[in-house]
């Protein structure tokens, strides 16, 4: 290959590149970078990414009208950081929780969380009071 093919390759890739990187996405809005959002949600209601569940025991999530499922408990302080920072424990099992918003005005209430997908793998929604 001689060097005017060679410069010719690299240009494109450069310009691809660029135009990649400032391309505005119209579907990200106002939500920080790393956040994702559902068609049921509002933008209020960014989904992290970061909400990993660890459940123990057998919870029975309800599933709400929009798809999203709903779990009741009451909302704790995490006692195994490695699994979660908050604990929601309901009536028959334990669910850590890993968030980076702050939930500590809802810590020792009874709460509703609201999450999208099954149990063992889930985004967090939103955690409510009830």
């Amino acid at each position: 290959m001689n060097n005017k093919a060679i410069f010719w390759t690299v240009g494109i890739i450069a310009i691809l590149l660029i135009a990649w990187l400032f391309w505005p996405n119209k579907n990200n809005g106002d939500l920080m970078p790393g956040e994702t959002e559902t068609p049921t949600a509002s933008p209020s209601q960014a989904i992290s990414p970061s909400a990993v569940a660890s459940p123990t025991g057998s919870p029975s999530p309800t599933v709400l009208p929009d798809g999203t499922m709903s779990l009741s408990g009451e909302l704790k302080v995490s006692d195994n950081e490695s699994k979660g920072n908050l604990l929601l424990v309901t009536s028959d099992s334990k669910i850590y929780l890993r968030t980076s918003r702050d939930f500590s005005p809802l810590i020792d209430k009874q709460v509703e969380v609201i999450i999208l997908g099954t149990i063992e793998s889930f985004s967090l929604v939103t955690i409510r009071e009830k």
